[in-house]
C-alpha cells in the first residue's frame, strides 16, 4: 500500500497489546505468525523488499535500571544492524536520558540520525499516562504532580507553561545533536502554529548549551 502511494520514508514500530490477538498459556501475546509482527521483523522484510526506502526505528531511552537500559540499547542495535537509517525516540521529558542516548551512540562510533519525539500532555490525560495506558510513554509521578499543580490554576495557563517547556526541550535537542524533533499531542492547526512559533523563538534564543541548561534546570 505504501509503495503504491510512492511513500519512501517510514518509521516501523511494534504495536501495543490488543485483547483480540491470540495469547499463550501465560497470557502473553503470541509473536508472528500467530499474533504480532515485531518491528525487527518488519525492518528485515521492508529492507529486503524496498532497499531504497529511508526506514526509521524506535528506541526508548527512558529506562532507569541497568538491565532495562541495556535491553533497550540491545534492541536498538538489532534494528540498526537490520538496516534502520534513523531512530525516533519514545516520548519523554528527561533531557539527561536524551543526552545519554547520544553519548552511548557516539562512543560506539554510531552517527545514526536521531529524532526526539516531544509530547504535549493535557492535564486530563495525566491519569491515563500514569496508569500505563500510553504504551512506552513514561511520566514520573513528580512531573505528573507538577502538571496537575499547573492545571489547578487554569487550563490556558497550564497549556502556556507546557508550550514553553516543549519549546525549551526542542532547543535542547538541537544543542544535544539531534537531527530533528517530532511534535505529538497537538490537537489543531492553531495549536500547532503556536508551538512551532515558540520552538523557533527558543532556537534563536538558546544558542549555547550552558544558557539552555540553566534555563531547563530553572
Amino acid at each position: 500500500v505504501l509503495a503504491s502511494r510512492e511513500c519512501t520514508s517510514v518509521v516501523l514500530r511494534t504495536g501495543g497489546p490488543d485483547p483480540q490477538h491470540p495469547r499463550d498459556k501465560q497470557g502473553r501475546p503470541l509473536p508472528w505468525p500467530g499474533g504480532y509482527l515485531d518491528a525487527t521483523r518488519m525492518l528485515r522484510q521492508a529492507r529486503a523488499e524496498y532497499p531504497d526506502w529511508f526506514i526509521g526505528a524506535g528506541v526508548n531511552p527512558f529506562k532507569y535500571t541497568v538491565a532495562d537500559t541495556h535491553g533497550q540499547y540491545l534492541k536498538m542495535f538489532r534494528k540498526l544492524n537490520l538496516g534502520a537509517d534513523f531512530l525516533v525516540t519514545q516520548a519523554g521529558w528527561d533531557m539527561r536520558k536524551l543526552q545519554e542516548l547520544q553519548w552511548y551512540l557516539r562512543r560506539r562510533g554510531q552517527e545514526t540520525p536521531l529524532v526526539a519525539r516531544l509530547l504535549l500532555v493535557r492535564p486530563n490525560q495525566v491519569p491515563d499516562v500514569l496508569a500505563g495506558h500510553w504504551s512506552g510513554v513514561l511520566l514520573s509521578r513528580e512531573f505528573a504532580t507538577q502538571l496537575q499543580r499547573e492545571a489547578a490554576v487554569a487550563e490556558n495557563q497550564a497549556l502556556a507553561v507546557q508550550y514553553e517547556r516543549l519549546a525549551l526541550a526542542a532547543a535542547g535537542c538541537r544543542l544535544l545533536g539531534y537531527s530533528g524533533i517530532q511534535l505529538a499531542g497537538l490537537q489543531d492547526a492553531a495549536q500547532l502554529r503556536t508551538v512551532v512559533d515558540k520552538v523557533f523563538a527558543a532556537l534563536e534564543r538558546f544558542t549555547t548549551y550552558q544558557d539552555w541548561a540553566m534555563a531547563w534546570e530553572a
